[in-house]
């Protein structure tokens, strides 16, 4: 039987077939921008990326960072530790490259994309709330380059904005600049270009929120207190204006955040636990072999649990349950042992 040539018939759709459900979904770009020192930062979001929980295209002169947050759907912590994985890779088509020889892929994560994507987890970790217990990553592609300045402050605040719009749940949005100092000048220059950094007497990459300096590094040549103490203060300027705006954008362009589903103890759980089984734990947390020490805490834990789960009171719930055993040591927070005891341990 052989093929029709020419072009496939059209399907119509059945009268009762039901409306496409993203076809109220507004597709068009939503944009902010930002004025950091002499640069000109671009925020857009809506264009691509909209099955992630949060992405953005952050450009500044030509370079581009495309930064996405995604959040798993089941539970995998127990919310004392934020699940959080970043990851920022540059390509060497950014700049118009390709690698040579026989394999044309870029390659394992270099050292320089390690040390970035750890300034970025430093500031933004502390931003997502305790008890928000889904393994969430953080993905950063720098798309195009154009070497007037450096990509690490720009990850900073593109990381921040594409948390700041999505539904993970986000204290406060953060910003980072880049501060530098020239010769003989006494204002500092907020990210400043490449060129002017190879005369800078400082080097300093800075974050923070609105409120407050979350992360500084960096170096400074024989500096003064004065010095630096200044340029921490303009750099914070800058980041604080930025994160004003973030903040309103993403109140008026980002998705609800999940705060229902944090892990959050319910009131009155730890006074319970530690009323029902504090003084046990106490004395099992002193044994000095590990092996028994971790049978005899397995076993208050587990007869915390028969005992906070048997009653009626609305306290006493699964979520409870799961609570008291992930997090059991943490809720007692039991005495540490003095330094008599461990000089005892150490003897035997």
């Amino acid at each position: 039987m052989t093929r029709p040539v020419g072009r496939r018939p059209v399907r119509c759709a059945a009268a009762d077939t039901p409306t496409d459900p993203y076809a109220a979904l507004d597709r068009t770009p939503k944009t902010l921008t930002l004025q950091i020192g002499a640069s000109e930062i671009t925020i857009e979001t809506g264009r691509i990326g909209r099955q992630a929980n949060g992405a953005v295209m952050v450009t500044e002169g030509e370079t581009v960072i495309y930064t996405t947050i995604c959040a798993g759907r089941d539970v995998t912590a127990d919310g004392g530790f934020v699940p959080l994985t970043v990851n920022y890779q540059e390509r060497y088509s950014a700049v118009g490259r390709t690698a040579g020889g026989y394999r044309k892929r870029d390659g394992g994560v270099r050292e320089n994309e390690t040390l970035i994507g750890r300034l970025v987890d430093r500031p933004l970790r502390p931003m997502i709330p305790k008890g928000w217990a889904y393994d969430t990553q953080i993905l950063e592609w720098v798309l195009s380059y154009d070497g007037e300045r450096s990509t690490d402050a720009l990850a900073i605040t593109a990381a921040s904005a594409a948390a700041a719009i999505s539904d993970v749940p986000l204290k406060k949005p953060i910003a980072g600049v880049r501060v530098g100092l020239l010769p003989g000048e006494t204002e500092p220059l907020i990210n400043p270009t490449c060129e002017q950094m190879e005369r800078s007497r400082l080097d300093l990459v800075l974050a923070g929120t609105e409120d407050a300096v979350m992360m500084i590094e960096g170096f400074g040549d024989f500096l003064t207190v004065e010095e630096m103490l200044y340029a921490i203060e303009k750099g914070h300027e800058a980041v604080a204006s930025a994160c004003k705006d973030i903040e309103a954008w993403a109140a008026e362009v980002g998705r609800p955040k999940k705060t229902e589903k944090m892990l959050v103890t319910p009131d009155g759980v730890d006074s319970a636990v530690v009323d029902a089984v504090g003084p046990e734990l106490a004395e099992a947390m002193a044994i000095s072999v590990k092996q028994v020490r971790g049978a005899a805490v397995e076993g208050i834990r587990n007869k915390a649990i028969g005992l906070l789960t048997g009653g009626d009171d609305a306290k006493f719930t699964v979520r409870m349950r799961l609570l008291v055993f992930f997090g059991f040591i943490l809720v007692l927070d039991p005495p540490r042992p003095s330094l008599a005891s461990l000089s005892h341990r150490a003897q035997r």
